[in-house]
């Protein structure tokens, strides 16, 4: 933890494991919430569809707002399309699940060049792997959280 760097490594970190743990968290649950709604792999692949226009978004945002606010701005409203999903559930299964990947996948294509331009080469690589391994270690206790809520 570089003192220069330290304000970006813990905002990207903690943004890291939430995002993490709902795309886990979310994932595991999906095949018991399509099954419950009568939903199909089309709709699925409707969700997977959504991240094509993300990618637009971000290349056209990201150098006129910034990264930390498209990453902030995306795991925002992540964690709102979460809380439709649980709350609406059936309802707005599959608008929640659209907006969830579209945003996830803001927050997700934002870091990278952040961590780029932000980082040295040696706290770059270390960095990566720590937080990997933060957002993953999230992603494997999202089971324990999210089970108990469906």
């Amino acid at each position: 933890f570089n003192e220069e760097n330290l304000p970006v490594t813990w905002r990207a970190y903690s943004l890291s494991v939430i995002s993490m743990l709902m795309y886990s968290g979310l994932y595991l649950i999906i095949p018991f919430l399509f099954d419950e709604d009568e939903k199909t792999l089309l709709d699925l692949f409707y969700t997977v569809l959504i991240e094509l226009p993300a990618v637009l978004v971000v290349v056209s945002l990201i150098d006129k707002i910034g990264r930390l606010p498209i990453i902030l701005i995306g795991t925002v409203t992540s964690m709102i399309a979460v809380f439709i999903i649980w709350y609406w559930r059936a309802r707005y299964l599959l608008l929640g699940l659209v907006a969830f990947k579209f945003f996830n996948r803001m927050t997700f294509l934002s870091f990278t060049p952040l961590v780029l331009e932000s980082y040295s080469t040696l706290y770059r690589s270390l960095g990566i792997g720590t937080t990997i391994a933060s957002g993953r270690a999230a992603g494997f206790l999202s089971p324990a959280i999210i089970l108990p809520l469906y």
